[in-house]
């Protein structure tokens, strides 16, 4: 899997549609990641194709190699060069294509999760605790 963090999320604070202005990916890009063996793509950014392009290019060479993207993911900075597991836990929703997740860091680390008031924000994260010997 492959996270990709731009900081969009602590820059705009959920802007109108109208007002979104991020780094999207293009259909080159998603090849690139698929030549690199990744399977799974999550990205801060609304959408990894331009705002406004409706041909969807990068949609559509990610559907067409097989690899599953999230968007949207916030609140990762605590996670920037962390080691952790990622969990996406998608709804079942029947002859869709796509769906909203819940998704879960896993860390070692309790400190590097918490914000500057000490809690978790909107990321859902579990704490895996070391067993002492």
């Amino acid at each position: 899997i492959l996270l990709i963090y731009t900081s969009y999320c602590e820059k705009t604070h959920r802007p109108t549609r109208r007002d979104l202005v991020y780094s999207p990916l293009d259909a080159d890009a998603v090849r690139w990641i698929v030549r690199k063996r990744v399977k799974s793509l999550g990205i801060d950014v609304p959408s990894i194709d331009i705002n406004g392009d409706h041909t969807f290019p990068a949609h559509f060479a990610a559907r067409q190699n097989g690899l599953i993207h999230m968007k949207n993911l916030i609140h990762m900075r605590p996670l920037v060069n962390k080691r952790f597991q990622f969990i996406g836990i998608p709804l079942k929703i029947v002859g869709g294509s796509g769906s909203p997740i819940r998704a879960v860091a896993v860390v070692e680390d309790e400190d590097c999760v918490r914000n500057s008031e000490g809690e978790n924000d909107d990321l859902l994260v579990a704490i895996k605790h070391s067993e002492e010997k």
